[in-house]
């Protein structure tokens, strides 16, 4: 089977209520393939599925006979993952003085091992403004539980941030069922929120139209924020946002310290009560929201007093945000591992159901 197989397609849908998705689709079968570790190694098949499936690309993994695996997620390309995951059994393999050779089993959306063959075909498509460009699967508005709209941070006018992968929390979402497509806003206007928020305005209507049953906001930085504030508009309805270290303020400013914390109480207060699901998460050591603590406090508090379902998370755990070069980047604090396996699972939980459980209580 031919693995890698482009589809350029721009869905125009109008906003008619009988509109629907007309865009390439993963069969079940094909889906349920995929997701089906081959390989040797009992211990392996859970690697796969939490450290390949659940990660951010590019992503490989390796095995060897005797059961020894390694996996890295996350690298700057293809080949990258590759050396590391294969530098990473070996490693074990040594540990455990075996003397099998590692091989590659899969590599982003394709298992190469021998006699495992497969390739999931990558699909790059759209519906208005929202694009996939990454490998996930792709189940369409009639059997996905709902579609993710990943919005990435901002690093600076004209500082194209289009290709650059969703955190792995996301990659979970599509691995239980969601649908992810990316607002991929134009570098260079991507200092005007006010045109984002447009986009926005124009662009998820015709996700419904779609036929998809829930819509939710998710992004990080800049990304986060814009959801937010397109929930606090009201102008469409939105099923829920995944917030992860909001902010649009720039680093450890006055700017950061004095006025983000009104403009997010004022974002805060103007969303309405109604059903959505509400997640945020901040972490200590964010230069970009100092005042992380005061304004987790105030949105449970806000939130809760308009009956709003609502996770409102503030992490300082050294485990999540580790020391890297003597530093530690709590705006960077999604892209570990650790926040992966700890929230992951009931972040998706809460979203779909509004219910609090694990480390979302």
């Amino acid at each position: 089977m031919i693995w890698r197989l482009v589809v350029l397609l721009i869905v125009a849908l109008t906003g008619a209520a009988n509109a629907q998705y007309a865009g390439p689709l993963h069969s079940a079968e094909d889906i349920e393939r995929f997701r089906k570790y081959q390989g040797p190694g009992r211990s392996a098949q859970d690697g796969w599925r939490d450290l390949f499936l659940g990660q951010r690309l590019n992503r490989a993994m390796a095995v060897n006979a005797k059961g020894a695996w390694g996996v890295s997620y996350g690298a700057t390309s293809e080949q990258a993952a590759i050396e590391s995951a294969m530098r990473s059994c070996t490693e074990q393999m040594k540990r455990s003085k075996g003397t099998d050779e590692c091989r590659l089993y899969a590599v982003n959306m394709r298992i190469v091992y021998p006699g495992a063959e497969f390739g999931l075909p990558y699909y790059e498509h759209g519906i208005g403004d929202f694009t996939s460009r990454e490998g996930y699967f792709v189940y369409g508005p009639r059997r996905a539980k709902g579609v993710l709209v990943w919005q990435h941070g901002y690093s600076g006018r004209c500082n194209d941030q289009r290709m650059n992968a969703a955190w792995s929390v996301v990659t979970r979402f599509n691995l239980e069922g969601w649908d992810v497509l990316r607002f991929d806003r134009d570098p260079c206007l991507d200092g005007d929120i006010d045109w984002a928020l447009s986009r926005l305005t124009e662009s998820v209507p015709k996700l419904r139209s779609a036929g998809y049953r829930k819509i939710v906001l998710a992004g990080q930085s800049r990304g986060a924020w814009q959801s937010i504030e397109f929930l606090a508009k009201g102008a469409v309805p939105i099923d829920g946002v995944l917030s992860i270290s909001a902010a649009r303020h720039g680093e450890a400013t006055s700017r950061a310290t004095l006025v983000a914390p009104e403009d997010w109480r004022r974002m805060i207060r103007a969303i309405k009560p109604g059903p959505v699901a509400f997640a945020a998460v901040f972490f200590a050591w964010d230069g970009y929201v100092p005042e992380a603590v005061q304004q987790t406090a105030f949105a449970r508090e806000e939130l809760a007093a308009k009956g709003i379902g609502n996770t409102v998370i503030y992490e300082d755990g050294e485990d999540v945000v580790p020391l890297r070069d003597g530093k530690r980047n709590g705006h960077g604090g999604a892209g570990s591992g650790v926040f992966t396996k700890r929230y992951g699972d009931c972040l998706i939980r809460f979203i779909e159901t509004r219910e609090k459980n694990g480390a979302c209580r």
